[in-house]
């Protein structure tokens, strides 16, 4: 069963502080079923009302496991 939005937010900014950035409000959060089996996937962004200052993280929906991420600081 995949995790809840709320877990895959604080997920997401454990994620992010260990990196060092800035965890902006808001943050969404969008979850995308796998096909094929797979894991579904949650994406978070933060500071989604901005251009800058933004920071992206990619869970495996199941696992909670870091698939990627990365921070625009502009």
């Amino acid at each position: 069963m995949p995790m809840t939005r709320e877990e895959a937010l604080v997920r997401a900014r454990r994620a992010v502080e260990v990196e060092g950035w800035p965890w902006e409000e808001p943050a969404e959060a969008h979850y995308r079923e796998a096909c094929s089996g797979q894991a579904g996937t949650w994406e978070i962004f933060t500071n989604v009302h901005e251009k800058g200052a933004r920071a992206r993280v990619k869970l495996n929906a199941e696992t909670g496991e870091v698939l990627e991420k990365g921070h625009i600081s502009r």
